[in-house]
Order: C-alpha cells, then structure tokens, then sequence
C-alpha cells in the first residue's frame, strides 16, 4: 500500500471480511479491494481512486501527458530517462515534475547521481490507465525501451572511457534490472525482434555477473531463428545461459548446441 493512509484506512475496513493473505491476493487491483470500504464522516464515500484522481484533475494539459508517459516505468527514473519518454524538451519535463511533485503525485529522491523519481505503485496503475486512454502506450514504451537500450550502453562505454571501476559498473546495470521485465514483454507483444536483441547484446560480455541480466530471452528464440534474423545466435545463448543459471539442464544444452 505504499504507506498511503487513505489506502491503509481502506484496508483496514475490508479486515472485516477479508484476511490479510486474502487481500494480498487481490492486491494487483488496488482500486476494486480499496473502492468501497465503509468509512465514517463527511468523506466516508471517498476512495484511493478518488484521491488520485482529484489530485490529477489539477494538472494542466502538459502536466498531465508527462504524468501518464511517466507510468512506462517500473522503479527509479531520472530526468534523461523522464525526458526519453516526455515527448518534450527537457525544461518542459523539469517543470512537468515539478507540478508532479508538488500535488504528492510523484516520490522524490537523491541518488548517486542527482535527484530521481518514481511513482507509488497505486498511483503508477492509475497513470498507467491514463496512457492507455491516450493511446500514446506504443509511442512511450518505445521511448522507454530505446533509452534503456542507450542508458546502458552509455555505461558500459564510460567504463573502458573512464576506467570506472567494474563493481561501479554492476551495481549501475543493476539499476536497470527492475524496468528490463517490461520492455522485453513490450518487445514480445509488439514482436519487435530487433529492440529485444538490442536489450541483450551490450550485456553479452557481463553474462557472469547477474543471473537476470540474461533473463527474458526465450519468447524470442524460434520467430529470430526462423527469420534468420542476425541476433538469433545471441538470443539464443542468452536464453540458454538463463536455462542454465535456473540449473535447467535438460534445457540449456540443445539450446546451446542449437
């Protein structure tokens, strides 16, 4: 629940009818669990959903493009990454998160390398229907996707440019990690064998380093290899070398053989 007191104040109100274990299994729909629980006083019939979306109905148009663009990511993002997706220059977007920030719509934190941004997961699902209504979901995974790609050959870049030091460098790539399972299911669904191979190939050489780095590659094995599509070798590697980091041995071996 992200710590909202609205939402916790909700919860409680379904104890009376639903278990802890039970409410984390409908947890994945916030709004539904949390809509309606009875509460006291003269906003006894306001619920999460409300909250959010009085507060995004105070946007302005602009504001409220970047706040829907914005639910393309899963955890942390910097403003490269926010302006990548914004579809607008970067001082157009410092000022959308600036509106974002100021009406509690968006966390705001200091990380290594400046301030960074993320939503509460309530508040990302509501934003996340917003893009959806917009109908601009493909022209800002795309966005998202191509600056993950470039984010993180722009990392490994600066460690040969910059002779960073090799754990600086893990510990950057796994920052990416947590957005990697959404763009390589939005490669799937768009069958886009092109961007899912660009996902994986600058990482070929760092595929001792983390398990999930090499994670996803498998939907995309047989349309590469039935297309003969040039990253077929490499998608077919990775997905043998995440067979074989999950000690899937039947697996790994004719995949790799293959």
């Amino acid at each position: 629940l992200d710590g909202l007191p609205l939402a916790i104040e909700l919860a409680a109100a379904r104890a009376t009818v639903l278990s802890v274990d039970q409410m984390l299994e409908r947890i994945d729909d916030p709004f539904r669990l949390l809509g309606s629980g009875r509460r006291r006083g003269r906003d006894r019939h306001r619920t999460l959903r409300d909250s959010i979306a009085w507060s995004h109905e105070l946007l302005d148009a602009d504001e409220q493009s970047l706040y829907a663009r914005l639910a393309v990511f899963t955890d942390w993002f910097d403003l490269d990454a926010a302006a990548a997706v914004g579809g607008t220059d970067e001082f157009a977007v410092l000022d959308g998160l600036e509106g974002l920030a100021g009406k509690s719509l968006l966390v705001v934190d200091e990380g290594e390398r400046g301030r960074r941004y993320r939503y509460l997961e309530s508040i990302r699902d509501h934003a996340w229907e917003q893009l959806e209504a917009s109908g601009e979901t493909e022209t800002a995974m795309a966005a998202a996707v191509d600056h993950l790609v470039a984010h993180t050959c722009d990392l490994i870049e600066q460690l040969w440019v910059e002779d960073r030091r090799l754990e600086d460098l893990f510990h950057a790539l796994q920052a990416t990690l947590p957005m990697r399972p959404r763009a390589l299911a939005w490669c799937d669904a768009q069958d886009d064998l092109d961007r899912a191979a660009a996902l994986f190939a600058p990482l070929a050489q760092f595929t001792t380093v983390d398990a999930r780095l090499v994670a996803g590659a498998g939907p995309f094995v047989e349309r590469a290899i039935e297309r003969d599509h040039p990253s077929a070798t490499l998608l077919v590697a990775m997905h043998g070398l995440e067979r074989m980091y999950a000690q899937d041995f039947r697996a790994y071996r004719p995949t790799l053989e293959r």
